[in-house]
């Protein structure tokens, strides 16, 4: 339970000075509290990190052979894209030409979906229970997710994490984080859906090829 809360703590404080690091090194430390865009960033970024810890934690087990087995590649995947994350964040973050108090309705639809992504991969992690690893197994007491969020979207973590790279781009209003979305963080979401599709079809067989005609990927109804 300490070894949890020391690391939390400590995670907060990188996750604050990550974050802050562009304001600081640009001297824009004033639009912590002048700049709207700014400040709507910072508060739901450090949610959307906390959301992620406190649900990952709660939902830790033990990881079986097959887990460790594909850790390297899972691994390699998870840095990338959480290095993407944070490109996408310091772009926007310097990108930024000028404070202002006021939001446009871009930016509004931005801080829209930076929430409504935060929700989505909570309530994944929390629908999956003990059952969310980030190796892409399938464990033998497993069974298909179809309930809760699932019975919306297969891969509503992944959802979420688009709407929340896409969502920061709109609110700090910057194109080149869309570009590294679309460059980056889109490629290897898209690859993460494939390789679970391919492992649940094995497990599960005609009753998650059933589910897939049923239930969309990324986009109720849509895609």
């Amino acid at each position: 339970m300490r070894r949890n809360i020391f690391g939390l703590l400590a995670g907060i404080t990188l996750n604050t000075l990550l974050l802050t690091f562009p304001i600081v090194f640009l001297g824009r430390v004033d639009w912590i509290v002048t700049d709207s865009a700014t400040v709507l960033f910072l508060l739901f970024a450090t949610l959307f990190y906390l959301a992620e810890v406190t649900a990952v934690l709660a939902t830790r087990t033990e990881r079986t052979a097959d887990q460790r087995a594909d850790d390297s590649t899972s691994n390699v995947v998870a840095l990338c894209t959480s290095l993407g994350v944070l490109s996408v964040f310091w772009i926007g973050l310097t990108c930024r030409t000028a404070a202002d108090p006021r939001l446009d309705p871009l930016q509004l639809l931005g801080a829209f979906f930076f929430v409504l992504g935060i929700v989505l991969r909570r309530t994944a992690i929390r629908d999956l229970g003990p059952f969310f690893v980030t190796a892409i197994v399938v464990r033998k007491e497993q069974p298909l997710a179809r309930s809760g969020i699932y019975r919306i979207v297969r891969h509503p973590s992944e959802t979420g994490l688009l709407a929340i790279v896409f969502g920061a781009s709109l609110l700090l209003a910057s194109i080149f984080g869309s570009i590294v979305c679309c460059l980056i963080i889109l490629p290897m979401s898209v690859w993460r859906m494939r390789r679970e599709d391919r492992c649940l079809e094995q497990a599960f067989g005609e009753q998650f090829r059933d589910y897939t005609r049923q239930v969309k990927s990324i986009l109720p109804f849509v895609l």
